[in-house]
Protein backbone atom coordinates (compact mmCIF):
# COMPACT_ATOMS: atom_id res chain seq x y z
CA UNK A 1 0.00 0.00 0.00
CA UNK A 2 1.61 3.41 -1.05
CA UNK A 3 2.28 5.53 1.61
CA UNK A 4 1.36 8.96 1.01
CA UNK A 5 3.78 11.58 2.66
CA UNK A 6 2.88 14.98 3.48
CA UNK A 7 4.50 17.29 0.74
CA UNK A 8 6.42 19.54 2.86
CA UNK A 9 8.44 16.21 3.74
CA UNK A 10 8.43 14.78 0.19
CA UNK A 11 9.86 18.40 -1.11
CA UNK A 12 12.23 18.52 2.10
CA UNK A 13 14.22 14.89 1.00
CA UNK A 14 13.92 15.67 -2.86
CA UNK A 15 16.27 18.51 -2.02
CA UNK A 16 17.95 16.49 0.25
CA UNK A 17 18.90 14.22 -2.07
CA UNK A 18 19.84 16.77 -5.08
CA UNK A 19 22.24 18.51 -2.36
CA UNK A 20 24.23 14.45 -1.77
CA UNK A 21 24.14 14.35 -5.63
CA UNK A 22 25.58 17.88 -6.46
CA UNK A 23 28.61 17.45 -3.76
CA UNK A 24 29.43 13.72 -5.54
CA UNK A 25 29.43 15.21 -8.81
CA UNK A 26 32.04 18.44 -7.40
CA UNK A 27 33.85 15.56 -6.02
CA UNK A 28 34.47 14.07 -9.28
CA UNK A 29 34.72 16.88 -11.28
CA UNK A 30 38.04 17.99 -8.82
CA UNK A 31 39.43 14.60 -8.68
CA UNK A 32 39.25 13.44 -12.44
CA UNK A 33 39.61 16.91 -14.08
CA UNK A 34 42.23 18.67 -11.65
CA UNK A 35 45.61 16.29 -12.38
CA UNK A 36 45.42 17.88 -15.71
CA UNK A 37 45.45 21.24 -14.62
CA UNK A 38 48.06 20.56 -11.24
CA UNK A 39 50.40 17.79 -13.00
CA UNK A 40 53.97 17.80 -11.55
CA UNK A 41 56.70 18.55 -14.24
CA UNK A 42 60.12 16.85 -14.39
CA UNK A 43 63.52 16.95 -15.71
CA UNK A 44 66.69 15.38 -15.41
CA UNK A 45 70.23 17.14 -15.72
CA UNK A 46 73.59 15.26 -15.77
CA UNK A 47 76.21 13.74 -18.31
CA UNK A 48 74.77 12.31 -21.18
CA UNK A 49 77.77 10.41 -22.28
CA UNK A 50 79.81 8.68 -19.30
CA UNK A 51 82.66 5.92 -18.77
CA UNK A 52 81.97 2.78 -17.38
CA UNK A 53 82.70 1.97 -14.20
CA UNK A 54 82.29 5.12 -12.74
CA UNK A 55 80.01 6.91 -10.64
CA UNK A 56 77.95 10.10 -12.45
CA UNK A 57 75.26 12.37 -10.13
CA UNK A 58 72.01 12.92 -11.61
CA UNK A 59 69.94 15.94 -10.43
CA UNK A 60 65.66 15.85 -10.94
CA UNK A 61 63.82 19.55 -10.84
CA UNK A 62 60.24 19.53 -10.26
CA UNK A 63 57.56 22.45 -11.06
CA UNK A 64 54.19 22.79 -11.66
CA UNK A 65 52.00 24.73 -13.83
CA UNK A 66 52.14 29.15 -13.39
CA UNK A 67 50.64 30.35 -10.82
CA UNK A 68 49.64 27.15 -9.03
CA UNK A 69 51.44 25.82 -5.95
CA UNK A 70 51.90 22.86 -4.98
CA UNK A 71 50.39 21.27 -1.52
CA UNK A 72 53.70 20.42 -0.95
CA UNK A 73 57.66 20.20 -1.92
CA UNK A 74 58.36 17.04 0.29
CA UNK A 75 58.87 14.87 -3.18
CA UNK A 76 59.87 10.98 -3.23
CA UNK A 77 61.71 10.73 -6.07
CA UNK A 78 62.16 6.70 -7.47
CA UNK A 79 65.54 6.53 -9.67
CA UNK A 80 66.42 3.79 -12.15
CA UNK A 81 68.92 2.74 -15.09
CA UNK A 82 67.87 0.76 -17.50
CA UNK A 83 69.44 -1.00 -20.71
CA UNK A 84 66.99 -1.96 -23.07
CA UNK A 85 63.98 -1.47 -21.06
CA UNK A 86 65.41 -3.68 -18.46
CA UNK A 87 66.28 -1.98 -15.00
CA UNK A 88 69.78 -2.03 -13.65
CA UNK A 89 69.91 -0.24 -11.20
CA UNK A 90 67.12 1.08 -9.11
CA UNK A 91 66.34 2.78 -5.32
CA UNK A 92 62.78 1.42 -5.58
CA UNK A 93 62.34 0.53 -1.73
CA UNK A 94 60.10 -2.36 -3.73
CA UNK A 95 62.79 -3.29 -5.63
CA UNK A 96 66.42 -1.94 -5.08
CA UNK A 97 69.32 -3.18 -6.64
CA UNK A 98 72.48 -2.12 -7.96
CA UNK A 99 75.02 0.63 -6.80
CA UNK A 100 73.70 3.49 -6.42
CA UNK A 101 73.97 7.32 -3.42
CA UNK A 102 70.64 8.98 -3.47
CA UNK A 103 70.61 12.23 -1.44
CA UNK A 104 67.62 14.85 -2.29
CA UNK A 105 66.72 15.34 -5.33
CA UNK A 106 70.29 13.91 -6.85
CA UNK A 107 70.76 10.24 -7.86
CA UNK A 108 74.69 8.72 -8.27
CA UNK A 109 74.46 5.62 -10.21
CA UNK A 110 77.83 3.69 -10.71
CA UNK A 111 77.72 2.59 -14.14
CA UNK A 112 78.35 -0.98 -15.15
CA UNK A 113 81.52 -2.09 -16.90
CA UNK A 114 79.81 -2.12 -20.47
CA UNK A 115 79.13 -0.36 -23.38
CA UNK A 116 76.28 0.38 -24.87
CA UNK A 117 72.93 2.83 -25.21
CA UNK A 118 71.18 3.51 -21.73
CA UNK A 119 68.50 5.56 -19.78
CA UNK A 120 68.24 7.26 -16.39
CA UNK A 121 64.30 7.66 -15.04
CA UNK A 122 63.08 9.25 -12.23
CA UNK A 123 59.47 9.29 -11.19
CA UNK A 124 58.12 11.58 -8.85
CA UNK A 125 54.92 10.06 -7.55
CA UNK A 126 52.12 12.37 -6.47
CA UNK A 127 52.31 14.35 -3.28
CA UNK A 128 48.48 15.22 -2.78
CA UNK A 129 45.54 13.92 -4.36
CA UNK A 130 45.19 16.23 -6.78
CA UNK A 131 48.03 15.97 -8.44
CA UNK A 132 49.27 13.75 -11.25
CA UNK A 133 52.27 11.79 -10.73
CA UNK A 134 55.53 13.48 -12.99
CA UNK A 135 58.50 11.37 -14.96
CA UNK A 136 61.45 12.05 -16.85
CA UNK A 137 64.28 9.92 -18.34
CA UNK A 138 67.58 10.93 -20.40
CA UNK A 139 69.18 9.14 -22.39
CA UNK A 140 72.92 8.03 -21.51
CA UNK A 141 75.73 6.77 -23.86
CA UNK A 142 79.09 4.91 -22.07
CA UNK A 143 81.42 4.86 -24.96
CA UNK A 144 85.87 4.92 -24.39
CA UNK A 145 86.40 8.59 -25.38
CA UNK A 146 89.92 9.77 -26.60
CA UNK A 147 92.28 9.76 -23.45
CA UNK A 148 93.52 13.05 -24.23
CA UNK A 149 95.52 15.11 -26.66
CA UNK A 150 99.91 14.42 -27.50
CA UNK A 151 101.42 17.28 -26.38
CA UNK A 152 105.56 18.12 -27.09
CA UNK A 153 107.43 19.38 -29.93
CA UNK A 154 106.22 19.38 -33.61
CA UNK A 155 109.27 20.10 -34.94
CA UNK A 156 112.05 17.68 -35.13
CA UNK A 157 115.28 16.72 -36.40
CA UNK A 158 116.77 13.83 -37.76
CA UNK A 159 119.12 11.90 -35.55
CA UNK A 160 117.36 13.19 -32.10
CA UNK A 161 115.13 12.27 -29.42
CA UNK A 162 111.90 13.89 -28.39
CA UNK A 163 109.70 13.43 -25.08
CA UNK A 164 106.10 13.63 -25.64
CA UNK A 165 102.79 13.42 -22.85
CA UNK A 166 99.46 11.99 -22.55
CA UNK A 167 96.94 12.76 -19.63
CA UNK A 168 97.71 10.06 -17.22
CA UNK A 169 95.49 10.78 -14.70
CA UNK A 170 92.22 8.36 -13.79
CA UNK A 171 89.39 11.00 -14.33
CA UNK A 172 85.94 9.57 -14.80
CA UNK A 173 85.25 12.96 -16.84
CA UNK A 174 87.19 11.46 -20.23
CA UNK A 175 87.89 7.95 -19.46
CA UNK A 176 91.52 8.30 -18.40
CA UNK A 177 92.32 4.97 -17.01
CA UNK A 178 95.28 3.75 -15.79
CA UNK A 179 95.51 1.19 -18.73
CA UNK A 180 97.67 0.33 -21.14
CA UNK A 181 98.50 2.58 -24.14
CA UNK A 182 99.86 1.76 -27.50
CA UNK A 183 101.43 4.31 -28.93
CA UNK A 184 102.10 3.97 -33.26
CA UNK A 185 105.47 5.99 -34.56
CA UNK A 186 106.36 6.45 -38.47
CA UNK A 187 108.35 2.91 -39.44
CA UNK A 188 111.58 2.88 -38.41
CA UNK A 189 111.34 5.24 -35.47
CA UNK A 190 111.22 4.19 -31.56
CA UNK A 191 109.59 4.71 -28.67
CA UNK A 192 113.11 4.73 -26.21
CA UNK A 193 111.58 5.44 -23.01
CA UNK A 194 108.20 4.99 -21.01
CA UNK A 195 107.66 6.68 -18.11
CA UNK A 196 103.78 7.03 -16.95
CA UNK A 197 102.21 9.71 -19.40
CA UNK A 198 105.07 10.22 -21.08
CA UNK A 199 107.24 8.64 -23.73
CA UNK A 200 110.33 9.45 -25.57
CA UNK A 201 110.59 9.07 -29.40
CA UNK A 202 113.51 8.55 -31.36
CA UNK A 203 114.05 10.18 -35.09
CA UNK A 204 116.06 8.15 -37.30
CA UNK A 205 119.04 9.82 -38.53
CA UNK A 206 118.23 8.52 -42.01
CA UNK A 207 114.46 10.23 -41.74
CA UNK A 208 113.81 12.13 -44.78
CA UNK A 209 112.51 15.62 -44.28
CA UNK A 210 108.65 16.04 -44.85
CA UNK A 211 105.63 15.43 -42.65
CA UNK A 212 104.76 12.82 -39.76
CA UNK A 213 102.33 11.64 -37.23
CA UNK A 214 102.79 10.21 -33.65
CA UNK A 215 99.81 8.26 -32.03
CA UNK A 216 98.51 6.72 -28.99
CA UNK A 217 95.72 5.25 -28.05
CA UNK A 218 94.38 2.92 -24.82
CA UNK A 219 93.50 -0.58 -24.50
CA UNK A 220 90.60 -1.50 -22.28
CA UNK A 221 89.09 -4.58 -21.27
CA UNK A 222 86.23 -3.52 -23.60
CA UNK A 223 87.33 -2.35 -26.37
CA UNK A 224 90.24 0.41 -27.88
CA UNK A 225 89.40 3.87 -26.95
CA UNK A 226 89.91 6.44 -29.85
CA UNK A 227 93.25 7.21 -31.49
CA UNK A 228 95.22 10.47 -30.48
CA UNK A 229 97.27 11.94 -32.78
CA UNK A 230 99.84 14.87 -33.07
CA UNK A 231 101.28 16.06 -35.90
CA UNK A 232 105.00 16.69 -36.19
CA UNK A 233 107.03 17.88 -39.34
CA UNK A 234 110.90 17.26 -39.32
CA UNK A 235 113.35 18.93 -40.98
CA UNK A 236 117.17 18.21 -43.28
CA UNK A 237 119.70 18.63 -41.09
CA UNK A 238 121.83 19.91 -44.57
CA UNK A 239 119.18 22.84 -45.09
CA UNK A 240 121.17 25.99 -44.69
CA UNK A 241 119.74 29.25 -42.62
CA UNK A 242 120.36 32.58 -43.19
CA UNK A 243 119.08 36.26 -41.66
CA UNK A 244 117.64 38.30 -44.52
CA UNK A 245 116.21 41.53 -44.15
CA UNK A 246 113.24 43.75 -45.39
CA UNK A 247 114.85 47.52 -45.50
CA UNK A 248 112.48 50.54 -45.92
CA UNK A 249 115.41 52.66 -47.60
CA UNK A 250 116.77 49.88 -49.53
CA UNK A 251 119.60 50.02 -51.51
CA UNK A 252 120.83 52.70 -48.58
CA UNK A 253 121.04 51.66 -45.18
CA UNK A 254 118.77 51.04 -42.49
CA UNK A 255 117.57 54.46 -40.78
CA UNK A 256 117.29 55.59 -37.04
CA UNK A 257 113.68 55.66 -35.81
CA UNK A 258 112.61 52.99 -38.81
CA UNK A 259 110.30 50.32 -38.96
CA UNK A 260 112.23 47.16 -40.70
CA UNK A 261 111.79 43.19 -41.12
CA UNK A 262 114.07 40.53 -40.83
CA UNK A 263 113.25 36.72 -41.40
CA UNK A 264 115.25 33.48 -41.52
CA UNK A 265 115.54 31.76 -44.83
CA UNK A 266 114.15 28.05 -44.96
CA UNK A 267 112.13 28.10 -42.07
CA UNK A 268 110.83 25.08 -40.72
CA UNK A 269 107.25 24.24 -39.06
CA UNK A 270 106.68 24.13 -35.29
CA UNK A 271 111.14 25.66 -34.76
CA UNK A 272 111.46 28.05 -32.18
CA UNK A 273 113.88 30.89 -33.55
CA UNK A 274 115.65 33.53 -30.61
CA UNK A 275 116.18 36.89 -31.84
CA UNK A 276 118.35 39.39 -30.93
CA UNK A 277 118.87 42.68 -32.53
CA UNK A 278 121.06 45.90 -31.76
CA UNK A 279 120.00 49.56 -31.46
CA UNK A 280 116.26 48.18 -31.99
CA UNK A 281 113.12 46.85 -29.80
CA UNK A 282 111.32 43.86 -31.75
CA UNK A 283 107.53 44.71 -31.71
CA UNK A 284 106.70 41.39 -32.95
CA UNK A 285 107.66 37.68 -33.82
CA UNK A 286 109.72 37.12 -31.40
CA UNK A 287 109.76 32.85 -31.35
CA UNK A 288 109.00 32.76 -35.56
CA UNK A 289 110.24 32.94 -38.39
CA UNK A 290 110.08 36.82 -38.73
CA UNK A 291 110.22 39.58 -36.56
CA UNK A 292 109.13 43.46 -36.88
CA UNK A 293 111.78 45.77 -35.15
CA UNK A 294 112.01 49.74 -35.07
CA UNK A 295 115.20 50.89 -34.85
CA UNK A 296 116.08 53.73 -31.70
CA UNK A 297 116.06 57.10 -32.53
CA UNK A 298 119.64 57.55 -30.92
CA UNK A 299 122.39 55.92 -32.45
CA UNK A 300 125.31 55.09 -30.81
CA UNK A 301 126.96 53.02 -34.11
CA UNK A 302 126.48 53.21 -37.59
CA UNK A 303 126.80 49.25 -37.86
CA UNK A 304 124.78 46.92 -36.65
CA UNK A 305 123.44 42.62 -35.94
CA UNK A 306 120.16 40.99 -36.63
CA UNK A 307 121.19 37.42 -34.69
CA UNK A 308 118.49 33.90 -34.68
CA UNK A 309 119.20 30.96 -32.86
CA UNK A 310 117.43 28.22 -34.23
CA UNK A 311 115.82 24.78 -32.25
CA UNK A 312 115.67 23.44 -35.62
CA UNK A 313 117.50 21.32 -38.08
CA UNK A 314 120.19 22.71 -39.72
CA UNK A 315 123.65 23.37 -40.75
CA UNK A 316 124.46 26.00 -38.68
CA UNK A 317 121.76 26.48 -35.50
CA UNK A 318 122.98 30.61 -34.81
CA UNK A 319 123.21 32.86 -38.43
CA UNK A 320 124.11 36.60 -37.76
CA UNK A 321 123.14 39.85 -40.62
CA UNK A 322 125.39 42.44 -40.30
CA UNK A 323 123.91 45.51 -41.85
CA UNK A 324 124.50 49.44 -42.02
CA UNK A 325 122.50 51.85 -39.40
CA UNK A 326 122.39 55.68 -40.15
CA UNK A 327 120.18 58.64 -38.75
CA UNK A 328 119.03 59.42 -42.22
CA UNK A 329 116.70 62.23 -41.35
CA UNK A 330 118.76 65.56 -40.46
CA UNK A 331 118.91 64.76 -36.61
CA UNK A 332 115.04 64.95 -36.02
CA UNK A 333 113.47 61.70 -34.11
CA UNK A 334 109.64 61.58 -34.16
CA UNK A 335 107.92 58.80 -31.80
CA UNK A 336 105.45 56.98 -31.33
CA UNK A 337 106.36 55.67 -34.42
CA UNK A 338 103.34 53.88 -35.49
CA UNK A 339 101.70 56.84 -33.68
CA UNK A 340 97.65 56.81 -32.88
CA UNK A 341 96.88 60.39 -30.98
CA UNK A 342 99.74 62.27 -31.31
CA UNK A 343 103.27 62.61 -33.19
CA UNK A 344 106.23 64.41 -31.46
CA UNK A 345 108.96 66.08 -33.62
CA UNK A 346 112.26 66.60 -31.92
CA UNK A 347 115.22 68.17 -33.05
CA UNK A 348 118.64 68.74 -32.17
CA UNK A 349 118.38 72.84 -31.68
CA UNK A 350 115.53 75.71 -32.71
CA UNK A 351 115.35 77.07 -36.16
CA UNK A 352 115.47 81.02 -35.94
CA UNK A 353 113.82 81.08 -39.40
CA UNK A 354 111.70 78.03 -38.34
CA UNK A 355 110.98 74.47 -40.36
CA UNK A 356 108.15 73.95 -42.32
CA UNK A 357 106.22 70.53 -41.00
CA UNK A 358 104.08 67.91 -43.57
CA UNK A 359 102.67 64.81 -43.50
CA UNK A 360 102.65 63.05 -47.18
CA UNK A 361 100.27 60.66 -47.64
CA UNK A 362 101.87 57.85 -50.10
CA UNK A 363 99.95 59.38 -52.98
CA UNK A 364 101.44 62.59 -52.37
CA UNK A 365 98.81 64.18 -50.79
CA UNK A 366 99.80 66.77 -47.89
CA UNK A 367 97.09 65.83 -45.62
CA UNK A 368 98.78 67.95 -42.77
CA UNK A 369 101.10 70.95 -42.57
CA UNK A 370 102.37 73.54 -39.91
CA UNK A 371 105.80 75.61 -39.08
CA UNK A 372 107.46 75.83 -35.95
CA UNK A 373 110.50 77.37 -34.53
CA UNK A 374 111.27 75.46 -31.52
CA UNK A 375 113.26 72.20 -30.85
CA UNK A 376 110.20 70.27 -30.46
CA UNK A 377 106.50 69.78 -31.62
CA UNK A 378 103.55 67.79 -31.19
CA UNK A 379 101.50 66.96 -33.88
CA UNK A 380 97.66 65.85 -33.37
CA UNK A 381 97.15 63.08 -35.78
CA UNK A 382 93.95 61.64 -34.44
CA UNK A 383 91.87 63.18 -37.32
CA UNK A 384 94.19 61.11 -40.31
CA UNK A 385 93.18 58.13 -41.26
CA UNK A 386 95.44 55.01 -40.52
CA UNK A 387 98.23 53.90 -42.87
CA UNK A 388 101.74 54.27 -44.38
CA UNK A 389 103.06 58.72 -44.18
CA UNK A 390 106.14 60.53 -44.72
CA UNK A 391 106.82 63.42 -42.57
CA UNK A 392 108.82 66.04 -44.31
CA UNK A 393 111.16 68.55 -42.74
CA UNK A 394 112.05 71.50 -45.03
CA UNK A 395 114.20 74.53 -43.44
CA UNK A 396 117.28 76.45 -44.55
CA UNK A 397 119.41 73.24 -43.26
CA UNK A 398 117.78 71.33 -46.53
CA UNK A 399 114.74 68.64 -46.88
CA UNK A 400 114.73 65.39 -45.05
CA UNK A 401 111.17 62.93 -45.05
CA UNK A 402 110.57 60.05 -42.76
CA UNK A 403 108.30 57.33 -42.82
CA UNK A 404 105.80 57.20 -40.58
CA UNK A 405 103.10 54.91 -39.68
CA UNK A 406 99.24 55.77 -38.14
CA UNK A 407 97.76 52.92 -36.43
CA UNK A 408 93.95 52.85 -35.12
Amino acid sequence: MEQNLPLPQRVKSTACDLTKFSILLLTLVLCCLSPGVLALNVSISGASSVCPNQPYTYTASVSTETGIEPCSNDYVYIWSVKKNGVTIISNDPNNSMGNYQVSGNSFTPTFPNELGQFEVTVSVPKPCVWNSPGFATKAVSISLMPIGPITGPTGLCPGKSYVFSIPSTNDAAHCYFHFEYTRIVPAGWSVVDVNGGQFTVSVPLSTASGNYQISVYGNHPLGSTPVSTIDVHVGNNNSPMNVVGENPNAPGPYCAGDVAIFRVTNPQPGIQYTWSVSQAKIISGQGTSEIQVKFNSSIYSNTGTAQVTSSGCTTSPTSTLFFNLEDCYGGFAASPNPASTELKVSFKSENDKGRRISIVSETGKTVKETRSHSASIVLNVREIPAGTYYLKIVSDEGTSVRRILIER
